[in-house]
């Protein structure tokens, strides 16, 4: 019953159905709390149960604090010896984790002096260290994160529940076994431990710029095969309902595109979205339709349109809520809310540009396993979706809007940026998640608004909506926004904002400050992008800021003053070197973080030296330094190509 408790966890399932089942109530109160939102409650019975335990001998450092925690651990919880007490404890610790730095409202516990309080430790010294403990191969994590303590126990108790070596403990020059699943053999609580163990993998890769190390071919190798799931359900009780079974392989393979996304493997996302598709019996197609776009226009014009249909995995109440981000109205005296279409599949589609862009046949009419379905005509649309109302489409259900999603996030990270059609696309797939009645899920709707004002704000007659847009979402966190421009509800929905927070690629709150400052500098308002920066204390972004602006002198001494104060970011060195074009700070940034962009820049300066170097081409040296650059992270699809 163990599993199938965990197996109800995995899927934020209603709490409702947890008291139907004969498991512990102890755990079951547990899993509650962490499904309705409320983690924090186990952190804080956590933090008042060993208050004062954790003690630091020596000098603060990672190492020396990742000791300290170590022994709590091995003294205080590992002693227990109960895997599932201690899982349940490492998912309220992520979960919390995650609440307090993407999702929001934080919960404010301080835990850190809490536990370290008693020992008089310089808890501001401890939270630095912690911090720096999840750098990745040279990339520090962001230094201004709340709790990383919550991060760092969550990383240590998954690693000791699955048994694996401490990526806590490995140097960029050692080998790390990677976990094998077995459907048969790999007992099913296990296989929960290490879903959730990727999990906090991804969350973790999340921190830092640019995916690289060891946790993201650990998260890979533990998404790599279905066996995961089965390891699962071969454990479920006989009467388990067969579509209980089935949302969680929907589940795996939405996660599994996920994390292809995440560490830039996006080749591998069609055939996992294709699954997903298959397993939620979602029905979707994009085709031509003629449409109204402006309040005066007399003949309507052919645009592109998404016809869905879910028939499948009815939403919970805790997933939805009333309460969803604050959205603008586009108020344009030209431009409609939205395209009015008045015919489906009649209007034919531009087929030089479309057989350009896919190479479709044009006689086939449809093909399905593609990441847009396209019928070409009206006759190709599935017999599902022909009575649909372009107008008013029927309501989708979460898992199925999240594969629009997800095929959105795909589409971006595959094709050119700003390609005219491309956005089309891209906006035919919002279009279908943001208009459609009913109540919606909070994370799925506030991304979507997010990647529309993205799309907005590359464009005149939208781009007001959409910096205001972006500004909302920012400020809808409730994180660490003091002033706000837009006034919010005070009706806030945890659940929502997590229920889903697992399959939709990881957006961190700061990541949202700093796209949006982004923006701010693709229009010339730099003042605005550099306070942003300066603000969420992003030394490499606001040198990165200056440099594309031509102020160069600037940017290094933002750099240098960075090395300064923390002399172990292999990443300013790096940049550092990219402005400077100097070999001597690549080299700089591999010899103390195994930076694997240091060592592309050095291909690349040896492929095709600058002019005013005096360096000839050295194609053995480029050879070299990718060999090092692949063996370092082997996932880069962009390395791998270039070595090519």
């Amino acid at each position: 019953m163990e599993t199938l408790l965990h197996t109800k966890l995995l899927l934020s399932a209603e709490v409702e159905s947890l008291k139907s089942g004969s498991f512990d109530q102890t755990y079951v109160k547990k899993a509650e709390h962490i499904i309705s939102g409320e983690s924090y409650q186990l952190v804080q019975q956590f933090v008042d149960k060993f208050k004062g335990k954790i003690s630091i001998s020596g000098e603060i450092s990672t190492s020396s604090v990742i000791a300290a925690l170590n022994d709590f651990l091995n003294v205080e919880v590992f002693k227990m010896g109960q895997e599932n007490e201690m899982l349940f404890l490492a998912i309220a610790f992520l979960q919390t984790f995650i609440q307090n730095n993407y999702t929001g409202p934080a919960a404010r516990l301080e835990a850190i002096s809490g536990l370290f309080g008693k020992t008089g430790i310089e808890i501001g010294a401890v939270n630095t260290a912690l911090s720096r403990s999840l750098a990745i191969m040279g990339q520090p994590a962001y230094e201004f994160m709340d709790d990383p303590l919550y991060m760092v126990l969550s990383l240590l108790l998954l690693e000791r529940i699955t048994g694996q070596k401490s990526l806590f403990d490995v140097t960029p020059d050692q080998e790390v076994p990677l976990p094998i699943i077995s459907a048969e053999s790999t007992p099913g609580l296990l296989a929960v431990a290490y879903w959730w163990w990727a999990r906090a993998l991804l969350t973790q890769l999340s921190l830092i710029p640019e995916p690289s190390g060891f946790q993201a071919s650990v998260a890979s190798a533990i998404y790599q095969s279905a066996d995961l799931a089965y390891a699962i359900t071969k454990e479920l009780p006989e009467n388990i309902h067969e579509d209980f079974k089935r949302e969680l392989y929907a589940m795996y393979y939405l996660e599994n595109v996920k994390c292809s996304l995440a560490i830039n493997t996006e080749h591998l996302c069609l055939p996992s979205l294709t699954r997903a598709k298959k397993i939620t019996n979602f029905e979707f197609v994009m085709t031509g339709a003629r449409a109204t776009r402006t309040k005066y226009q007399q003949k309507a014009h052919a645009g592109l349109i998404i016809l869905a249909k879910s028939f499948t995995f009815q939403n919970f109440a805790l997933r939805t809520t009333s309460a969803t981000p604050e959205t603008f109205a586009l108020e344009s005296d030209l431009l409609l809310e939205k395209p009015h279409f008045e015919s489906i599949a009649d209007e034919p589609l531009d087929e030089q540009i479309y057989s350009k862009r896919q190479k479709v046949d044009l006689n086939e009419g449809y093909e399905e396993d593609k990441l847009l379905p396209l019928a070409l005509r009206q006759e190709n649309i599935p017999k599902l979706l022909l009575d649909l109302n372009p107008n008013d489409q029927p309501t989708l259900s979460d898992y199925d809007n999240i594969q629009l999603l997800l095929r959105l996030y795909t589409i971006k990270n595959t094709t050119p940026a700003k390609d005219p059609l491309v956005e089309e696309e891209l906006t035919a797939l919002l279009s279908r998640i943001l208009y459609q009645n009913g109540e919606k899920n909070w994370s799925i709707f506030a991304r979507s608004l997010w990647e529309r004002s993205i799309i907005e704000t590359t464009k005149a007659k939208t781009i007001e909506r959409g910096l205001l847009q972006m500004q909302s979402l920012v400020e809808e966190l409730d994180l660490k926004i003091k002033s706000k421009l837009v006034p919010s509800s005070n009706e806030i929905n945890v659940a929502s904002r997590l229920s889903y927070i697992h399959q939709l690629p990881f957006i961190p709150r700061w990541q949202l400050d700093a796209t949006l400052a982004e923006k701010y500098m693709s229009l010339g308002i730099l003042k605005s992008a550099v306070e942003i920066y300066e603000r969420l204390g992003m030394a490499c972004e606001t040198a990165l800021c200056y440099a594309a602006v031509g102020d160069e002198k600037k940017a290094e001494e933002i750099l240098l003053q960075r090395i300064n104060e923390n002399d172990s970011d292999a990443r300013a060195y790096s940049i550092l070197g990219d402005i400077k074009q100097d070999p001597s700070l690549w080299e700089k940034s591999w010899e103390i973080g195994k930076y694997v962009n240091a060592k592309n820049s050095l291909a690349k300066y040896y492929f095709n030296p600058p002019p005013k170097s005096g360096v000839q081409p050295n194609y053995s040296a480029t050879l070299k330094h990718l060999n090092d650059s692949l063996r370092q992270y082997p996932l880069s699809f962009e390395t791998w190509y270039f070595y090519g």
